[in-house]
C-alpha cells in the first residue's frame, strides 16, 4: 500500500511541478498598444496553486519514505494547503473572468475560515 502511495504523490508531485513552470515559463504577448495581453495574474495563480499542491504531495512523500505519523498532515495541514490552494485558483478565476483584482475584503473572508481554524488549533 505504501508503495502504491509512494508513487502516485512522486508522481502529482512532478506533475504539478511542470505544470506551475510552465505558466511561470510562458511568454508573455503583447497588443498592438503595447500592453502585456496574455493573462499574467492568473498565470501566476494558477502556478502559485499548482505549486502548492506540490508541496504538499512532497510532504506525503517525505513522510512516507521516514514513516512518520501522519494524522497532524492527513488532518490539518493537508486540508490547509488544500484550502489556500482552492483559495488561489479562485482568485485566477476572477482575474479571468472580471480582470480585476479582488478587494482586500474579499480576500480577508476567503482566509479568514483557515485562520481561525489554526488558532483554534494552537496547543
Amino acid at each position: 500500500m505504501d508503495l502504491y502511495s509512494l508513487i502516485a504523490y512522486v508522481f502529482n508531485c512532478a506533475v504539478c511541478a511542470t505544470i506551475g513552470t510552465l505558466f511561470l515559463l510562458t511568454p508573455l504577448r503583447k497588443d498592438k498598444e503595447g500592453k502585456i495581453d496574455s493573462y499574467i495574474k492568473t498565470r501566476l495563480c494558477l502556478a502559485a496553486s499548482a505549486f502548492i499542491e506540490g508541496l504538499a504531495s512532497l510532504l506525503y512523500t517525505v513522510r512516507i519514505v521516514n514513516e512518520v505519523p501522519h494524522l497532524a498532515l492527513d488532518h490539518f495541514t493537508g486540508p490547509l494547503f488544500m484550502y489556500f490552494s482552492i483559495c488561489i485558483d479562485m482568485t485566477a478565476i476572477i482575474y479571468l473572468l472580471h480582470g480585476k483584482q479582488p478587494k482586500l475584503r474579499t480576500a480577508i473572508l476567503f482566509i479568514s475560515p483557515v485562520l481561525l481554524v489554526w488558532l483554534i488549533h494552537i496547543p
